[in-house]
């Protein structure tokens, strides 16, 4: 379903109210001629997140704070298991910044377009790339 479709389907459904789901919402007292009031928010929200993402400021991250990377580091000698601390998104590129699960903690930051080149999801994922670079 499009942006546009489901924007329209949320419209048209607002104005459905006093059935059973809207008995005890919570919110019924800002129903009325204007139609149900979670329904319009849920439009309000949706089209301000589609504004945002049209004029380029939505940011859509590979992975989020706290997950679990495997890490091609050490000259391409082996794979760590590292932990995401953050992100910083910048004018030109955002950087991931990550720390590796062992005792040392060391911290490194890699540009988002690391993934899938030298930081990976999965450990299978990243022991593939790495017997790739050890072959060519």
């Amino acid at each position: 379903m499009r942006d546009e479709d489901l924007l329209a389907a949320l419209r048209r459904l607002k104005v459905e109210t006093g059935s059973l789901v809207c008995v005890g919402c919570g919110h019924e007292h800002n129903c009325g001629i204007h139609g149900c009031h979670i329904l319009r928010e849920t439009v309000a929200w949706l089209e301000r997140k589609l504004a945002e993402d049209k004029d380029g400021r939505v940011v859509v991250l590979p992975c989020k704070v706290g997950d679990t990377v495997w890490v091609i580091l050490d000259g391409a000698k082996c794979v760590r298991r590292c932990v995401v601390e953050y992100a910083t998104i910048g004018r030109y590129f955002t950087v991931i910044v990550f720390h590796t699960a062992d005792r040392t903690r060391e911290q490194y930051g890699v540009p988002a377009g690391a993934f899938g080149k030298t930081v990976f999801l999965t450990s299978e994922e990243a022991e593939k790339a790495l017997e790739a670079m050890k072959d060519g």
